[in-house]
């Protein structure tokens, strides 16, 4: 397998795994209407979009999509995949080792204290993969916190159901019961685990001093896109 090859493949799971998250979402107005759920399928969904403006040389304009949620942001991140599919139908091998500019890295790393090196195409391509698998776990976890089953999304998962390509809810069929594709978040590969207890939400005082002298939150990725795209709308 080559690296382009590896790396279609790495977003065709992508959109399976995401379209699976989505399935399970819309069929529980507990989830559709839970702040944080939405929150983060917003970012990661955000961040694709602004690699994929990048790799194309497009300016970033998200007014108005914060305010997406439910079906409209699944639509959305639906779009996302059909667009960066025909992109990456255009990557040839020698392009991924051309540097890529990412105009608010430089804000992320000054508040890290190191200095900035661009990376490759394909080197941000596998950022994208990875954050979206990053943050897909941290929705799964809150969707069990919520009382709902997730969908099993590893990789190894899409590889032994033959790759299937993505099932997206439609309108209708949000509301059904059943949800496409393998029915646990079990560890594939690690068998059967009892099902964890939810955390408790009451927080001892030596927690709470612990949290308060904790060091500072690492910089928001999505948070610094935003704060970029606007500065150049007011710009122009």
């Amino acid at each position: 397998m080559n690296t382009t090859g590896l790396l279609q493949d790495l977003f065709l799971h992508m959109a399976w795994a995401d379209a699976l998250v989505w399935a399970s979402v819309l069929k529980h107005p507990a989830l559709v209407n839970d702040t944080l759920l939405r929150e983060r399928l917003y970012h990661t969904h955000l961040v694709q979009r602004a690699f994929l403006h990048i790799w194309r040389g497009e300016e970033m304009h998200f007014d108005g999509t914060n305010t997406l949620r439910g079906e409209e942001l699944a639509g959305w991140g639906r779009d996302y995949h059909s667009d960066v599919s025909r992109f990456l139908g255009t990557i040839k091998e020698s392009r991924l080792d051309s540097p890529v500019h990412l105009p608010w890295a430089s804000r992320i790393m000054q508040s890290l204290g190191t200095e900035l090196t661009d990376p490759k195409l394909g080197e941000t391509l596998m950022q994208v993969s990875a954050h979206s698998r990053y943050h897909r776990g941290q929705v799964n976890t809150r969707i069990r916190e919520l009382g709902v089953k997730p969908p099993l999304t590893d990789f190894i998962a899409w590889v032994w159901s033959g790759k299937p390509k993505p099932s997206w809810p439609s309108e209708t069929e949000s509301q059904t019961p059943e949800v496409r594709g393998l029915p646990n978040e079990r560890v594939a590969g690690a068998g059967s685990s009892p099902k964890p207890r939810r955390p408790s939400r009451r927080v001892s005082a030596e927690a709470s001093r612990k949290r308060r002298s904790s060091p500072r939150r690492r910089p928001d990725p999505s948070r610094a896109v935003r704060s970029w795209s606007r500065s150049r709308a007011r710009a122009t």
